[in-house]
């Protein structure tokens, strides 16, 4: 969805990417963290790698809840 997203804002932009950094940086932002969750699925043995999207909301939230008691 986020590289949809930032695709969207160059075309409505004239692909200007300055104006659309903010969809690259959350694009990016994105990405990392489902590389990361497919490499601990990998570790762990757990196929596939990138969840189907039906389990995605639950992994994103208990993501946010681990991060929010480390602060």
């Amino acid at each position: 969805q986020e590289q949809q997203l930032s695709m969207k804002c160059l075309d409505d932009n004239g692909y200007d990417y300055d104006k659309c950094q903010h969809y690259f940086d959350n694009f990016k932002a994105c990405k990392g963290f489902w590389v990361g969750v497919m490499r601990e699925r990998r570790r762990n043995g757990i196929k596939p790698a990138l969840p189907p999207p039906e389990e995605r909301e639950a992994i994103k939230a208990e993501h946010l809840k681990r991060q929010s008691r480390k602060t």
